[in-house]
């Protein structure tokens, strides 16, 4: 396995990728598509926008392949005979909740106590959210509310977080 330490290594990488010799050169949308799986973990260190956007084009992918299957077991029961529609074809249009994102893998966690928060606007546009130390401990505290036991750690500069006081949980969780 190449070393894929620093976005150089990665890129001259993925560069090797898209025209590997000796094949016929791939476009960026067909390499996306055979990624291997281990690949993402380097990349997505170093742009983690792109981690946001494979996880949104991963959902809807998923939706997608829903809205496929319920169509199909609809044409099946349509095709049979057993199917009762509710409304007139037409009438009611199904609508669909702006999905923002809120999920696994949305916190990232630096090396210099940074937060990263993945996050996106109403049209699914992705953008991130850096917190330095002191800042992520407030929002951790705030969200975790009044009642919470989790008590506010807080970042001793270049030394990190007291030994045994790291953030254990997203703010996710």
């Amino acid at each position: 396995m190449p070393e894929l330490n620093t976005p150089e290594e990665i890129r001259d990488f993925l560069r090797l990728c898209l025209n590997p010799p000796g094949r016929a050169p791939r476009t960026p949308a067909n390499l996306a598509q055979v990624m291997p799986d281990w690949l993402y973990g380097p990349l997505h260190e170093h742009a983690p926008h792109l981690a946001a956007l494979r996880a949104e084009t991963e959902r809807l992918d998923e939706a997608a392949a829903r809205a496929h299957r319920a169509h199909a077991a609809a044409l099946a029961r349509w095709i049979e005979g057993t199917e009762t529609p509710s409304a007139p074809a037409g009438v009611v249009e199904e609508q669909t909740p702006v999905q923002l994102r809120w999920g696994l893998d949305d916190i990232q966690y630096g090396d210099d106590g940074t937060t990263i928060v993945m996050l996106s606007d109403e049209e699914r546009r992705p953008y991130w959210l850096e917190l330095e130390p002191d800042r992520a401990a407030a929002l951790r505290a705030d969200l975790a509310g009044p009642d919470s036991d989790e008590q506010l750690v807080p970042y001793h500069g270049e030394h990190g977080y007291p030994e045994g006081e790291e953030p254990t949980t997203a703010l996710h969780d």
